[in-house]
């Protein structure tokens, strides 16, 4: 008797241990499915540097009313696109420059060659 008690105890608690994964597994779904819906098509693909500017460009040249304002506008907005390249260009090299610091750095013995 005392054996069917503890058997059916440990059913019950395997069952509340089932369902509570159950909801566990749902609400982890629902929350991805959130997320995802979220990020809409603008996640999905990324945009270069080149289509940013061009975007803004659009953006900031609607309304003008001369060719002179529109040539004005499309010179600042892709001298910002070339300072940012720019920008990227000096980056990239200082993080190689630092690259090979350390490399040069593990080159260098810990004892002398003269001992």
């Amino acid at each position: 008797m005392a054996s069917s008690q503890a058997e059916a105890a440990r059913i019950r608690r395997l069952q509340e241990e089932r369902e509570k994964a159950k909801r566990d597994a749902e609400a982890q779904r629902k929350k991805i499915k959130e997320d995802n819906r979220l990020k809409g098509m603008e996640g999905k693909f990324a945009s270069t540097l080149s289509e940013r500017a061009e975007e803004d460009f659009k953006t900031q040249t609607v309304g003008l009313v001369t060719a002179d304002e529109f040539r004005k506008k499309r010179k600042r907005v892709y001298d910002e696109q070339e300072a940012r390249k720019e920008e990227a260009a000096r980056k990239a090299k200082k993080g190689k420059k630092k690259k090979k610091t350390k490399a040069a750095a593990a080159a260098v013995l810990s004892f002398d060659a003269e001992e």
